[in-house]
């Protein structure tokens, strides 16, 4: 069985985009529960379901962004000790999955 260790680079996390775009602000976040509270019991106008709808957009495209910049930097050490990036190990997987069906 082959062992694996995962590997992150934490130096390198702001390679292609700055901690701080991937990061939500912490009053749009007060601002999401306050809706989500607030919908439950009293209930929202439209403007306020449009609103918390954006919001929850908004912070789940930072969460995309913020797992795809944690992921680019994280890599796999096989028993040789070659360095493998996850996004290479998937290409590799999905490719031999591909040759095997044949």
């Amino acid at each position: 069985m082959l062992k694996v260790r995962l590997l992150q680079n934490m130096v390198d996390i702001s390679m292609s985009q700055n901690v701080s775009e991937v990061k939500m602000d912490k009053t749009k976040i007060d601002r999401i529960n306050y809706l989500a509270r607030k919908s439950k019991t009293e209930g929202l106008t439209n403007a306020e379901r449009a609103e918390q709808q954006a919001l929850r957009n908004e912070y789940r495209e930072g969460f995309r962004r913020s797992l795809t910049v944690q992921l680019e930097n994280t890599y796999c050490i096989d028993e040789y000790g070659n360095k493998i990036k996850i996004s290479d190990r998937n290409a590799e997987k999905l490719k031999e999955h591909k040759e095997n069906k044949k």
